[in-house]
């Protein structure tokens, strides 16, 4: 297992449903291996078709089986939000339509942008109005894990629902069986089966922030991944919790931390 988290926030924040291992044992621990480290790379921006990302208010099933759908915030229909894909040096090219009942933006978190591209409502661009849309357009110039979400009543949004993963790849990607995306998430649920509408409250401001009581992984809880025998996969894992820390912990498994918030680690 190839381990990249994403940071958020100035915390460490990786994040996984799997069994228990602390840092520490898990990279001395590991298989070793050598890997080529993945350096900067110089290219012509090459432009990309644009997305629509369309964020609106929507039914998130958080369990397989049907039994616990909740009213929250989606982007495209669904949360999280579709992976955006891209090569180190193409051109993001994203048209954001606001179908929610507030003000919105898009954040890109930890990709390199123009100021006036980093989606801060009346900091680097006007807030995008219900009903109205939003270009973003920049080159994504570092290979990485990243991840897109509001920057606009934040707590909220981002809680509901609002983000998705952003994949850059390198110019040689790492050889593996299978690159996975899992987006971690907390929800904090009421005794009605339905999601909590508490944000902002002082006692969760005072207290280091809102913490759900059901943890999700790519918008299920308790999902399987079923793997096979020497099958060598690359986790890309981001915390898109508003302020719970997650530490991932294995067991019968071998592995290592390959990149940490877009940067290739030794």
């Amino acid at each position: 297992v190839c381990i990249e988290p994403s940071i958020s926030r100035g915390k460490k924040i990786v994040g996984s449903t799997c069994s228990y291992l602390d840092r520490r044992q898990f990279l001395i621990g590991a298989a070793c291996a050598s890997l080529t480290t993945i350096g900067g790379v110089t290219r012509t921006a090459v432009a990309q078709q644009q997305k629509v990302l369309r964020p609106s208010a929507g039914r998130i099933s958080l369990l397989s089986n049907g039994n616990l759908d909740i009213d929250g915030w989606i982007y495209n229909g669904q949360s999280p939000g579709q992976t955006l894909h891209f090569k180190q040096g193409e051109t993001l090219n994203v048209k954001l339509v606001n179908d929610l009942s507030e003000d919105t933006s898009i954040h890109w978190h930890g990709i390199r942008t123009p100021n006036s591209m980093d989606g801060v409502p009346y900091v680097t661009q006007a807030p995008v109005k219900p009903g109205k849309n939003h270009f973003y357009s920049f080159e994504c110039p570092d290979a990485g894990t990243y991840w897109y979400h509001p920057h606009s009543n934040s707590q909220a949004q981002v809680g509901r629902g609002l983000c998705g993963a952003i994949v850059v790849e390198e110019d040689k990607p790492i050889e593996v069986d299978r690159d996975l995306v899992w987006v971690v998430a907390d929800w904090r649920i009421g005794k009605d089966n339905q999601a909590a509408e508490d944000f902002g409250r002082l006692h969760d401001n005072s207290h280091a922030g809102r913490l759900g009581n059901k943890i999700s992984l790519n918008g299920k809880v308790k999902p399987n991944l079923i793997v096979k025998p020497g099958e060598r996969l690359r986790l890309r894992i981001i915390n898109a919790a508003t302020a719970r820390i997650f530490s991932p912990k294995f067991s019968g498994i071998s592995g290592w931390i390959v990149a940490m918030d877009g940067h290739p680690i030794e």
